[in-house]
């Protein structure tokens, strides 16, 4: 499932960010402070609760490809293997690909 929204790229890190095509690049300066994390759920994009929302976050700004998430509602409360650098959550052997949003 592609993600519906339109990703904007900015991160500092030390190789030069690779944008896909279709994505647009903006200066830093002009991103705003809300960034929302989903999952496409069988039913739609769906936000991951607020605690995971932090900790993706938190991966995203360190430069990490994955981490783990643990005491998401969706995900019975359990751990969950998010690998950012292929954009999916992983829990129960099952993938759904995730998307960061910026507003």
């Amino acid at each position: 499932m592609k993600c519906p929204f339109e990703i904007k790229a900015c991160k500092p890190q030390i190789e030069p960010l690779s944008i896909p095509s279709g994505v647009s690049a903006v200066p830093c300066t002009a991103l705003t402070n809300t960034t929302t994390w989903v999952f496409a759920h069988p039913t739609g994009w769906v936000p991951f609760d607020n605690n995971s929302q932090a900790i993706l976050e938190g991966l995203w700004e360190n430069g990490w490809g994955f981490g783990w998430i643990e005491g998401d509602s969706h995900f019975g409360q359990k751990k969950a293997l998010v690998n950012l650098e292929q954009g999916y959550v992983e829990y129960n052997n099952i993938q759904w690909p995730i998307c960061r949003t910026l507003i």
